[in-house]
C-alpha cells in the first residue's frame, strides 16, 4: 500500500537524498533543488540556487560529452524533457570554467504532466561518477600497461591459484591466459625450486615484498629458464592480504653471457700465466748461467731470448685481443694499422705455429698462388688466421686434417683475396648457425670444450672492417669451412 507524501514530508525526503534533484517548470524556472544539487552547482544553499537566473547558474559550467566535445544548450537533458522528450540517461562531464576542474555525472531527466498531458514540470536527477570514472580510466591505463609489458605480469591467490595471466607470460612461458588461469603457479615452478614457491607464499601472506628475486622455471616445452621476479602482496579494501601479482623477466641471455664472460676471464687467465711461466723459467736459467761465471754459450743465449721473445710477442697478442674485445663490446671499430701483407706467407706461418701445437692434427695450406699481397692490418689479419686454426683444432678434438686454402677471385665486385679453413671435427647445429659470430655465443653441442665466444665475434668485426666478408659452412658432426674474402687492388 503506498501512503501518499505531502508536500512538506516529501521535500524532507528529497533533502536527505544523495543524488542532485532539481525542478524546473514549463518556462524554464527553477522551482525546487535539493540541497546535494546546491552543493554540486557551487552554491551554499538550495535557497541561494533558486534565487539565480539559469543562465547564471549554467555559466559556471561548460558541458561536455563523454568524448570531450561540447553538448549544444538545447540538448542539456532538462530543456529536452520540457520539451516533451523522455531520453534515456547521459554520462555528462562538467568543466568548472573558474578552475578547470572536471567532474563527471549521470544525468536523467523526466517530464511531468498534467491530467491534458501537457508538461507542467522537468524533473533533473544527476549523481556524481566523477571517483568511478577516474577509477574505470585507470583500470584500463593499468590494463593496458599489463598487456602490451615486456615483462610477464601474473597475479595469483595465496594458495598459488593463478588469477591473470597477460601477454608476455604467453610468450614467455608457452601457455595461453585459458591454460593458465585457474591452474596452480607450481605448474612453471621445476621440482628442485618447490621449497622456495612455499618460502615465497608465507612471506607474501605475511605482507612482505620480495625485490628482484633470480631463478629458475619451466616453459610448457619443458625447457629451463632463469628469470628475476618482484613479487608483491595484494591487498583488499580492509588491508587484508589475499594474493599476490608477480613481475617476471627472462635473464636467461644475461646469465648465459656472464657465465661465458667468467669463461672469458678464466680463459685469459689460463693463456696469460702459460707464457708468463715459460717467460719467467727461460729468464731463471739464463740468470743462473751468467752467475756462474765463464764464458756465455752463446747458442743457448740465443735459445733463451727466442723463447722469452716468443712468450712476451703472445702476451701482447693476447693483450690486444682483450683490447680489441674491451672495443667490440663499446660498439667502437678497431684501430687498423694497414700495409702490404702476403695473405699466403701468413697462412703458412701460422699453420706452422699451430701445427707445433697439436700430433692429433695434420694442417696444410693449398696456395693457388705464390703470393697473395694486399693491404691490410698483418697482426689482425695473422689474428683472423689463427683464430680460425685454433677453432679448427679445438673443436676437432679426434684429430684429422685441416686445409687451409688461399686464392685469387674476381667478380663484378670487384678482386679478392679468399681464404678458407676447413676441418672435420663437430661442426655447427643448423639452429645455432646464424648466431654463430655473435658475441658469447657458442655452438650447443660444443660441451667441455673450453671457449670464450668472443673469437669469431672479433674475427668477422676485423674482416669487416677491412671491407671484406666471411661466411661459414657447417653441419653437425661433417666439420665446418669458414670463408674469409678480403679486397685486392685490381691488376
Amino acid at each position: 500500500m503506498r501512503v501518499p507524501l505531502g508536500g512538506d514530508d516529501l521535500s524532507a525526503v528529497l533533502d536527505h537524498v544523495g543524488e542532485a534533484i532539481v525542478v524546473r517548470d514549463a518556462a524554464g524556472r527553477l522551482t525546487y533543488a535539493n540541497p546535494a544539487a546546491a552543493a554540486a552547482l557551487g552554491f551554499a544553499n538550495p535557497e541561494d540556487l533558486l534565487a539565480s537566473r539559469p543562465e547564471a547558474v549554467l555559466g559556471r559550467f561548460d558541458v561536455l560529452v563523454e568524448d570531450g566535445t561540447p553538448l549544444p544548450p538545447d540538448r542539456f537533458p532538462g530543456r529536452r524533457a520540457l520539451a516533451g522528450e523522455e531520453e534515456p540517461a547521459l554520462t555528462l562531464r562538467f568543466r568548472i570554467r573558474a578552475t578547470g576542474e572536471e567532474r563527471w555525472s549521470w544525468v536523467r531527466a523526466r517530464p511531468i504532466r498534467d491530467a491534458a498531458g501537457h508538461v507542467k514540470y522537468a524533473v533533473t536527477v544527476w549523481s556524481d561518477v566523477t571517483d568511478s570514472r577516474r577509477a574505470e580510466q585507470r583500470d584500463r591505463l593499468l590494463a593496458a600497461i599489463v598487456t602490451t609489458s615486456d615483462d610477464a605480469i601474473i597475479t595469483k591467490t595465496l594458495d598459488g591459484t593463478i588469477t591473470s595471466w597477460n601477454p608476455a607470460a604467453e610468450r614467455l612461458y608457452g601457455w595461453t591466459t585459458a591454460e593458465m588461469v585457474g591452474a596452480p603457479i607450481a605448474r612453471i615452478v621445476p621440482p628442485d625450486k618447490r621449497d622456495e614457491l612455499v618460502d615465497i607464499l608465507g612471506r607474501l601472506g605475511r605482507g612482505e615484498r620480495i625485490d628482484h628475486h633470480e631463478t629458475a622455471r619451466v616453459t610448457k616445452d619443458g625447457r629451463r629458464i632463469e628469470v628475476a621476479n618482484t613479487i608483491s602482496p595484494l591487498v583488499d579494501a580492509t588491508g587484508r592480504v589475499v594474493g599476490a601479482s608477480k613481475i617476471a623477466r627472462d635473464i636467461t641471455e644475461r646469465k648465459r653471457v656472464e657465465a661465458l664472460r667468467e669463461e672469458f676471464l678464466a680463459a685469459v687467465t689460463h693463456d696469460l700465466k702459460n707464457p708468463l711461466g715459460g717467460l719467467k723459467a727461460s729468464a731463471q736459467l739464463l740468470l743462473r748461467g751468467l752467475r756462474r761465471g765463464g764464458p756465455p754459450d752463446l747458442d743457448r743465449l740465443e735459445r733463451g731470448l727466442a723463447t722469452i721473445d716468443q712468450a712476451a710477442s703472445r702476451m701482447a697478442g693476447l693483450i690486444d685481443e682483450m683490447a680489441d674485445a674491451a672495443r667490440l663490446r663499446a660498439g667502437q671499430d678497431l684501430e687498423l694499422a694497414p700495409e702490404p701483407v702476403d695473405l699466403v706467407a701468413v697462412a703458412r706461418r701460422c699453420a706452422e705455429q699451430y701445427q707445433a701445437t697439436t700430433e692429433a692434427h695434420a694442417l696444410s695450406v693449398v696456395a693457388g698462388v705464390p703470393e697473395l699481397v694486399g693491404t691490410w692490418d698483418p697482426a689482425r689479419l695473422e689474428r683472423v688466421v689463427a683464430n680460425l686454426l685454433t677453432n679448427a683444432i679445438k673443436y676437432s678434438p679426434d684429430g684429422g686434417e685441416v686445409e687451409v686454402r688461399v686464392g685469387r677471385e674476381e667478380d663484378a665486385a670487384g678482386c679478392w683475396a679468399v681464404l678458407s679453413v676447413r676441418d672435420g671435427g663437430i661442426g655447427v647445429p643448423s639452429a645455432d648457425l646464424p648466431h654463430v659470430f655473435e658475441r658469447y655465443r657458442r655452438g650447443s653441442n660444443v660441451g667441455g670444450l673450453a671457449g670464450t665466444g668472443l673469437g669469431l665475434a672479433g674475427v668477422k668485426r676485423i674482416v669487416e672492417q677491412h671491407g671484406g666478408t666471411i661466411a661459414v659452412d657447417s653441419a653437425e658432426g661433417r666439420g665446418s669451412t669458414f670463408t674469409v674474402r678480403l679486397p685486392l687492388a685490381p691488376g
